[in-house]
């Protein structure tokens, strides 16, 4: 499977459809041509192709059967609607469409599907001791 076959999977007009135009407006506003900017959701889309792709290499799906092509484009539908939300620092007016996009992995994929990516942050600590002492 290639990241390319997730991404036909959905496009703008579905995640148009899927949220009222007016929520839309919020999310999904564009402020130079004062519309709702089409790129910002193909972003968004992006984002969560490439965490759907990340999941099924993890659970070792190397290609969809038929009846799997809408459990994941339910799944991109509801994961990008979120990430809208997330690029717009509103992600808790959207907090169910993670979960239910989360359930429909648990429910597909078990247990493999269920891990969020965990972020990891590294700080390294250096001491500086000057060459020369005054």
């Amino acid at each position: 499977m290639q990241i390319t076959d997730l991404q036909n999977l959905i496009t703008v007009e579905d995640i148009k459809k899927a949220v009222p135009e007016k929520d839309l407006m919020h999310i999904a506003f564009d402020d130079t041509t004062l519309s709702i900017s089409n790129e910002k959701i193909q972003n968004a889309i992006n984002i969560s192709v490439k965490k759907l792709f990340t999941k099924l290499i993890k659970c070792e799906k190397v290609a969809l059967e038929d009846w799997e092509i809408e459990i994941a484009k339910l799944y991109l539908i509801k994961d990008a609607i979120y990430q809208l939300h997330t690029m717009n620092e509103t992600e808790s007016l959207a907090q169910d469409k993670l979960i239910e996009a989360r359930q429909i992995l648990k429910d597909w994929l078990g247990d493999c599907g269920k891990e969020e990516p965990k972020k990891i942050t590294s700080v390294k600590v250096v001491k500086y001791e000057p060459k020369y002492k005054f």
